[in-house]
């Protein structure tokens, strides 16, 4: 076995920026979609099961799938509009296959729902920490969320 060689680059790689191209122009709020493909798999845990129904109406923040495990997350509307289909649809994964998800028909009104945010308040227990997060349990960015049991 030979020793890893680590590459000396004095003062390391500075590629060319070309911010020329974004940085004489303001930073916009990009237009609100009209049709929402929200995935039921966020994580490589088990994927959520729906609890809304084609045709229903679902505000921005409210639950529309339910966590089915310990590794699962629920999925919350992304904005307000009518639930249009449940099932199988593109989703950007090397595999090609189709995912199962919810497809939102926007409003253009981002309505919010009502639900309550967890207080965030000192100091935490543990038993006030497992019932506050045990409800929203977002997907981490880089793996499945662990819900308290």
């Amino acid at each position: 076995m030979s020793a890893l060689k680590v590459w000396d680059i004095p003062g390391g790689i500075h590629p060319p920026e070309h911010k020329t191209l974004s940085n004489g122009t303001p930073i916009q709020q990009p237009p609100l979609p009209r049709r929402l493909i929200v995935p039921l798999a966020q994580h490589l845990g088990a994927p959520a099961e729906p609890c809304v129904a084609v045709g229903e109406r679902v505000l921005k923040g409210q639950k529309i799938a339910e966590a089915t495990s310990a590794v699962s997350a629920p999925v919350h509307a992304p904005t307000s509009g009518v639930v249009s289909f449940i099932g199988p649809q593109p989703y950007p994964h090397t595999s090609g296959l189709p995912s199962a998800a919810i497809v939102i028909d926007s409003d253009g009104r981002t309505s919010g729902s009502h639900a309550r945010p967890f207080p965030i308040t000192l100091p935490w227990s543990r038993p006030n920490c497992s019932r506050g997060f045990a409800r929203p349990a977002l997907p981490a960015l880089v793996g499945p969320a662990f819900r308290p049991q």
